[in-house]
């Protein structure tokens, strides 16, 4: 990045964040589905709808990564604790992390995983790990350049019958 770049300030999002945190939300929905008006409003509820069942907003086992450039929230990374049961540290765990298209290429994924990292470090936990799609190239290459090593896993998922 330029010397002179306006800064990437990524915090830890609360309660009082929230109507950023909305807005951001409301902008995603918007940018992946241009064509669906109802999105944004759709995006809006599910994050409420979130916060009802589980207030991550006050967790110390989930946090909301908020990255903002120009005063503007870009991008969002979501991390949990991965621990262990026994004397292993375990590790902070990138459930989600998305940039806005305006804003991607700019640092933002990068201030992302690196607030993700320092976290980590903070909590006593080993590292960071995530998952990645095997076609999504562009990101593969981000983590690759920060140093995550690819392993190769089989991942198992298994949907409830009942989910709220």
């Amino acid at each position: 990045m330029e010397e002179d770049a306006p800064a990437i300030i990524v915090k830890i999002a609360s309660t009082p964040d929230m109507p950023e945190a909305i807005r951001l939300l409301r902008a995603i929905e918007a940018e992946a589905r241009p064509d669906d008006p109802a999105a944004p409003d759709q995006a809006e509820a599910g994050f409420r709808q979130s916060l009802a069942q589980y207030d991550f907003m006050r967790s110390d086992a989930c946090w909301l990564l908020l990255a903002k450039l120009e005063r503007q929230a870009a991008g969002y990374a979501v991390a949990l604790r991965m621990p262990k049961l026994d004397a292993r540290h375990g590790f902070l765990y990138v459930d989600e992390l998305y940039v806005l298209k305006a804003y991607r290429r700019r640092g933002i994924a990068i201030r992302l995983l690196e607030a993700a990292r320092e976290l980590a470090g903070r909590e006593g936990y080993a590292g960071v790990r995530l998952l990645v799609r095997p076609t999504n190239t562009a990101a593969r290459a981000l983590y690759k350049r920060l140093d995550y090593v690819e392993h190769r896993a089989i991942l198992g998922e298994l949907r409830a019958t009942n989910p709220r």
